[in-house]
């Protein structure tokens, strides 16, 4: 069992968290997006957007053997920019991440929370006892959608 660390991201956090973002799209959603949807995942995950949440929000990496792995953050109710580097996919990194966003929102006096998961990760939320409420999607323009889903959790 590897040794987790989770931790609040610092400014300085910011650069590795980017890059961490951009090769876990590029590396966990080109089976199931569009070039032009990976494109806009990377470009709405930018440094300005992590930025803003660090000054308004619950911003987390996991790191392991003091490199990070793994981010996600909590906006109010909702749980936005999850990404866990590809090889540490399935060793508990997201869990802890996401369990560490519940805590904090229970302590909060929240009574559920919500995200938008993409569709690489739907089962991953679902095992934590998050429930599908809509499927949506997003226009990007010239015929090109990105499809997403609603999902919630009563705490």
């Amino acid at each position: 069992m590897v040794e987790i660390e989770v931790r609040a991201m610092g400014t300085g956090d910011v650069p590795d968290v980017r890059s961490l973002i951009e090769r876990t799209v590029r590396a966990s959603y080109r089976d199931a997006y569009s070039e032009r949807a990976i494109e806009f995942f990377i470009h709405y995950h930018g440094e300005n957007a992590i930025m803003k949440d660090l000054r308004h929000s619950t911003c987390l990496v996991a790191l392991v053997r003091g490199e990070i792995v793994g981010t996600a953050t909590l906006r109010g109710e909702s749980i936005i920019r999850v990404f866990v580097e590809p090889e540490w996919q399935g060793t508990g990194i997201g869990r802890e991440l996401i369990g560490s966003l519940l805590d904090q929102a229970r302590a909060s006096g929240s009574e559920l929370v919500k995200l938008d998961a993409s569709l690489v990760s739907r089962t991953f939320y679902e095992r934590l006892g998050f429930l599908v409420v809509a499927d949506r999607s997003h226009d990007l323009g010239n015929g090109h959608v990105l499809p997403y889903l609603k999902m919630m959790l009563r705490l």
